[in-house]
């Protein structure tokens, strides 16, 4: 608790009048201004508490109530060096002070993702180099409005800083000071949570949940407390309790985002599609959906029949999501009439051109005119717009996407080259700059129990970075033929999947992209996995000719790989016969 805690409150007036020694009011002072900073960062006043943090200082230097303050309005403020540097001075001076402990142990932990989920992983990684009211806003709206942002945790800081946290030692230090506060004083919520921050932050997520529970119990009105607590039951597919926590966030502050968001990607994972879809409109409140924001003169679709108007639709979001969510370009179409445009990056446009229904594919470049259209609406919010209800109202016919047949024709004579067997192709990682690619990515030596089953031929499909792994690997003897160079295109990648037998990827855009082709796909997933694959289940509504192999304890795809090798063997003995010249 910070000294200023010690001292009965009083007011600036009084402490500027003769009734106390100078020391004392100055020390008074400092505590009443500190803890008018400490409210004020703590409400997102950042740059103002900052103000009076600093006028305590130079009242009292000393006070590490003042220090403390500072540290609580650097770090809401996106600056957790110095916020570091403010806990620090504010534990010298008074080393009995557990808040400040609590605080500075979530700085090093480093930033947690406020969300579940992420979308779709991109496919640049596989395709080029490195690469108020308490109501959600519609996709009728002509801008999506944002809602204030949730009272900034120091956990996700670190906008106007260098990144902060997150190295070994920084863990190895707030795993003591949590130790230390929680010491001090067993009952400090701020203690327990910052505990419930390091289990998260180390994957141990039942330690997260027990240390967030008894924050709440502390204090049962924090909201970032709550919305964390359920995130991590979140993370161990535990959707009830995950439900649950998000409904006492929401309770506790019915216009912050971020329960409402991730309360929304839990209900879909659980397959309540028709709350889900609607409280997914929520993701337009959240602070980076600055990223993905457009704006447009003419005004949203409200989902109604378009008598021959022209509809643009447009990609929000990773190039999986708008993989995905292209097949309801042709449900729009299909039920409300009228001409349909879909506007998507350049990656995928020649893919995107095959989708039944759309008139044109337009290439998204800022500050390009584009063609005249009377309603728009982001692909994702057409499952919102169009009402399902249910998985089997998922539009699920494949393929909806169509690889170019003179490309497919070449794919096949270049695989048939390399004799029989049937022809796999293989993905291990997604984007290097993907926010989960740690537990969405796994080295390529982890497929090599694939090379001891007979009768297949295995092809790295995999581009950017961990495509340099394939050289190594064939150097060690082990049996895959790297395609990344002969693919310069997405169009290149469908005709390949087109030719192959089989696709095997971990959870990224190409299993989208082989999904919707309708070819037969295995999807390795981690123990956290996407909303979209839902729970405990080997199949998806998406995709009719995909598998899940999913993680059983977060990290470990060894069990995966041996699962996938056993029902390999299986493939290639339903399979095995079945040469390239019949096969489709």
């Amino acid at each position: 608790m910070p000294l200023a805690h010690f001292h009965d409150r009083m007011s600036v007036t009084d402490c500027q009048s003769n009734s106390y020694p100078p020391l004392l009011r100055q020390v008074r002072l400092a505590d009443g201004l500190a803890a008018e900073a400490e409210q004020l960062g703590r409400r997102g006043r950042s740059d103002t508490g900052l103000v009076v943090a600093r006028r305590a200082l130079a009242v009292c230097p000393q006070s590490a109530a003042a220090h403390f303050a500072a540290g609580v309005c650097s770090a809401s403020g996106g600056r957790p060096v110095d916020a570091a540097g403010f806990f620090r001075r504010a534990i010298h001076l008074e080393p009995v002070h557990p808040a400040a402990m609590a605080s500075l142990a979530t700085l090093l932990v480093g930033p947690l993702n406020s969300c579940i989920v992420h979308p779709a992983d991109s496919l640049e990684s596989t395709e080029q180099e490195g690469s108020s009211k308490n109501t959600p806003p519609t996709a009728a709206s002509n801008e999506f409005a944002i809602a204030p942002a949730s009272p900034p945790l120091p956990l996700r800081a670190g906008r106007r800083n260098r990144p902060f946290g997150g190295r070994p030692e920084d863990l190895a230090e707030a795993r003591t000071l949590c130790e230390r506060a929680l010491a001090i004083d067993p009952e400090c919520a701020d203690a327990h949570a910052a505990a419930g921050h390091l289990a998260f932050r180390e994957g141990r997520m039942d330690d997260a949940c027990r240390s967030y529970g008894r924050a709440l119990v502390l204090r049962p009105d924090d909201y970032n407390i709550a919305v964390n607590c359920a995130l991590a039951h979140h993370r161990e597919n535990r959707l009830a309790q995950a439900i649950a926590g998000y409904d006492q966030a929401i309770a506790i502050s019915p216009v912050l985002p971020d329960a409402y968001w991730n309360r929304a990607l839990a209900l879909l994972a659980a397959g309540d599609f028709a709350r889900g879809w609607v409280e997914h409109e929520w993701r337009w409140h959240r602070p980076d959906a600055q990223a993905m924001r457009r704006r447009y003169t003419q005004p949203g679709w409200d989902g109604g029949r378009l008598d021959g108007r022209t509809i643009l639709l447009w990609a929000e979001q990773g190039l999986g999501d708008s993989l995905q969510f292209a097949r309801y370009a042709t449900e729009v179409f299909e039920r409300a009439g009228g001409r349909v445009l879909l506007e998507v990056p350049e990656t995928i446009a020649r893919v995107l051109d095959t989708v039944a229904g759309v008139h044109r594919v337009i290439v998204r470049r800022d500050g390009a005119n584009l063609p005249p259209h009377d309603v728009q609406a982001p692909l994702m919010s057409l499952p919102f717009l169009l009402s399902p209800a249910t998985a089997d109202d998922i539009p699920a016919r494949v393929p909806y996407l169509f690889a170019l047949p003179h490309l497919v024709e070449r794919w096949r004579a270049r695989l048939a080259v390399d004799g029989p067997g049937l022809k796999i192709g293989l993905v291990w990682a997604s984007a290097a700059n993907s926010s989960t690619s740690s537990i969405r990515s796994m080295p390529l030596s982890a497929f090599a129990p694939l090379s001891t089953v007979q009768g297949v031929r295995l092809y790295g499909l995999q581009k950017g970075i961990a495509a340099a792994e394939m050289a190594l690997a064939v150097a060690a003897g082990f049996p895959i033929a790297d395609l990344s160079a002969d693919r310069p295109n997405m169009a290149d990648t469908a005709a390949l999947m087109a030719a192959l037998d089989l696709v095997i990827t971990v959870d990224t855009a190409a299993a989208h992209l082989a999904g919707a082709l309708g070819r037969p796909v295995w999807n390795m997933l981690p123990r956290a996995a996407d909303w979209r694959w839902q729970v405990d289940r080997a199949d998806t509504p998406w995709y009719p000719t995909m598998r899940l192999f999913r993680q059983y304890k977060t990290g470990e795809w060894g069990p995966v790989v041996e699962d996938i090798v056993v029902a390999l063997v299986e493939f290639v003995r339903l399979n095995g016969s079945r040469t390239r010249a019949n096969h489709d």
